[in-house]
């Protein structure tokens, strides 16, 4: 039994292909302890998809590095018997990702590594939104990234 991680790379000329988002995200897996069987996806896309997702699951204006859409919250549709669990989707903006590397100085694939990180992290039941739950979320990321740094 393994992990499902669905990828799409919906940009064209992306930097990085489906194969090694599936494995940053099989290592994030791995470095939180989760235990396959359980599934997720990945979508890698433009500003303006996040934004259209931003608008209408957020009521936020504007796009986003970053958004988790957690299936694990959603009790009104339980997985079928001897199905895979899946943990949900995250969608990752590349542009986004490109202006914050350039901003903080690092490279792309660290970047999009720390997205991943965040979104998966989110799926997890982690939250950004209170100080003490945002200070353990962050101590978390730089805990997984710094196990990443091969693939990086």
């Amino acid at each position: 039994m393994a992990w499902e991680i669905d990828v799409l790379v919906d940009v064209e000329n992306a930097p990085v292909g489906e194969d090694w988002l599936r494995e940053v995200a099989e290592a994030v897996l791995f470095a939180v302890g989760a235990q396959p069987p359980l599934g997720l996806s990945l979508v890698l896309a433009g500003d303006e998809a996040l934004q259209r997702l931003n608008l209408a699951y957020l009521s936020r204006e504007g796009t986003t590095d970053v958004l988790a859409f957690s299936m694990l919250e959603d009790d009104a549709f339980p997985p079928a018997p001897g199905s895979t669990p899946v943990l949900g989707e995250v969608f990752l903006s590349l542009p986004q990702a490109a202006r914050q590397a350039e901003e903080y100085g690092h490279a792309l694939k660290c970047e999009l590594a720390l997205l991943v990180t965040h979104g998966i992290l989110h799926l997890l039941g982690y939250n950004d939104q209170e100080t003490l739950e945002e200070s353990r979320m962050h101590g978390e990321e730089s805990r997984i990234l710094e196990k990443l740094k091969g693939l990086l």
